[in-house]
């Protein structure tokens, strides 16, 4: 009986055989919805771009209005914004706040001089910590209109970073008020950046129409000021809040210029419509052809892998576009996952006999180990920072100290006393945790120890250290019967000098 997957695989061959537009053909499905699906979207793309464009020239013009003042508004925002990381920047220099308190109007001028230039703005004014004015550079308000930002100046004192508007002679100020220092305000630094013809026709190149700002009724910039009626047949124009206390945009638009965009647009995009629907319907065509036969070949070999249950079969590779590449590394995972089945049945073949002939060999290694050790006349045994004798310790060790050493306190197994026990431990710790270095724990540790035997055993110690060289945290003790040659030596040393 015939699996699903081989029934799927027939209907698709069915379907290439029974033409491009066969009911149960993948090609054809996969075509009619790419060309439905373009052809849809030509269409609903055409029809609401002319739905926009006959639309009412009031409402267009509204909307042009509404996208022009929040550019401009952004754009006076960033600025404020910007000033304001300036002037929080200037909060936190320290010399800016040593310079304040010198209370040297010469050094305090040159410095404000130097962050205006720095900074490429337009005024820096500077006051002390009870608001009183020091300097200021740039082209600098009169005292009277200076007045105006004293309630911001105030504010600065409390801390905090205000920002305002400055009306001036014939222009408008944008500043910006904070403290200078931290922990205690030293004084205040006030930023402005002035908004006057220039700006104002800078302002007018961003929305490509003209801009004039009106401050309580009166006009103080205008991108055009020779202008002083904008004509309603020739301009849209809008007049637009910026916040409250501040400016008033007016802004103007050319209707001609609209009008002459929109028709534009109109050609182009009738024009765009009948390209993209005849790039559609071939498009819709290329991909079905170009997609579908590919998969369905790798679909096929996939369905001969799950019914043999063998990775032999590879797909077939025609063309090296995407899909292509994808039954090409298809293949190669089919013969990486051959390889490695043939190399994990090849080990587990040997792996029993390989884990015993390397248990056997470690096994070999620690014995011959263990003898050699046994046979020194030397004991080796080590313990840990805690003092503990670890497993490992040799016969001979356990014979020079008359007792198996494995698991016994080192300091218990010397004998010493509890509080000389005690003391060890703090230093062995202290090794461990690096203050101490190990070549001033050697003087501490006893050198001699006598056994039940009364023989003088001789003690020397070794730090562990792994095959890299750093420490294991545990300590080498060498015990050597030196009794004969104490002995000796003390002979000798009681012997009286032969005569000259």
């Amino acid at each position: 009986m015939a699996t699903s997957l081989d029934k799927s695989i027939q209907t698709s061959t069915d379907g290439r055989r029974s033409g491009l537009w066969a009911p149960r053909s993948i090609r054809s499905r996969l075509m009619l919805l790419v060309g439905l699906v373009l052809v849809a979207a030509v269409g609903l793309s055409l029809r609401s771009t002319l739905w926009v464009l006959e639309s009412q020239s009031g409402q267009e013009s509204r909307r042009e209005l509404e996208q022009a003042g929040k550019a401009l508004e952004q754009s006076i925002r960033e600025q404020t914004s910007r000033i304001s990381v300036q002037s929080r920047l200037l909060s936190t220099l320290p010399i800016l706040r040593a310079v304040l308190d010198t209370r040297d109007i010469p050094t305090i001028r040159d410095t404000a001089r130097d962050y205006r230039t720095e900074l490429a703005i337009d005024v820096v004014d500077l006051y002390d910590a009870r608001g009183r004015f020091l300097v200021g550079v740039g082209e600098l308000a009169t005292a009277s209109e200076r007045a105006g930002i004293r309630g911001l100046v105030a504010q600065a004192i409390r801390g905090r970073v205000v920002a305002g508007w400055m009306p001036l002679q014939g222009r408008i100020a944008r500043v910006v008020a904070g403290p200078v220092g931290q922990g205690g305000v030293s004084g205040v630094s006030v930023l402005g950046v002035f908004y006057g013809n220039e700006r104002a026709s800078e302002l007018g190149i961003q929305i490509r129409g003209d801009v004039e700002l009106r401050f309580q009724g009166t006009l103080v910039a205008s991108s055009q000021p020779g202008r002083a009626v904008f004509d309603p047949a020739e301009f849209q124009s809008g007049l637009r809040k910026l916040e409250e206390g501040g400016p008033e945009l007016s802004i103007h638009l050319s209707q001609a210029a609209g009008l002459k965009t929109r028709s534009a647009v109109r050609r182009t995009v009738l024009f765009q419509a009948l390209v993209i629907l005849l790039i559609s319907l071939v498009f819709a065509a290329w991909v079905s052809r170009s997609v579908t036969g590919p998969v369905l070949r790798l679909k096929g070999t996939a369905a001969q892998i799950i019914e043999s249950n063998s990775l032999s079969h590879r797909a077939e590779i025609q063309g090296s576009d995407e899909v292509s590449e994808l039954g090409r590394v298809f293949n190669h995972l089919l013969d990486e996952l051959e390889e490695r089945n043939r190399k994990l049945e090849e080990y587990n073949r040997t792996l029993e006999q390989r884990v015993a002939e390397r248990t056997a060999e470690l096994q070999e290694s620690n014995l011959d180990r263990e003898t050699l050790l046994n046979n020194l006349d030397q004991g080796y045994l080590t313990f840990d920072v805690t003092g503990t004798v670890r497993k490992g310790s040799t016969v001979a060790a356990a014979h020079l100290f008359g007792v198996e050493p494995t698991g016994l306190k080192f300091p218990s197994l010397l004998g010493m006393a509890e509080t000389d026990a005690a003391t060890l431990i703090e230093v062995l710790a202290m090794v461990e945790q690096g203050v101490l270095h190990p070549d001033d724990l050697w003087p501490l540790l006893p050198k001699v120890f006598e056994n039940s035997e009364a023989r003088r055993i001789e003690l020397d110690y070794r730090l562990m250290k792994d095959l890299q060289g750093n420490p294991l945290g545990r300590f080498i003790c060498i015990a050597s019967d030196k009794t004969d040659e104490y002995h000796y030596r003390r002979a000798a040393e009681k012997r009286p000098p032969r005569p000259r």
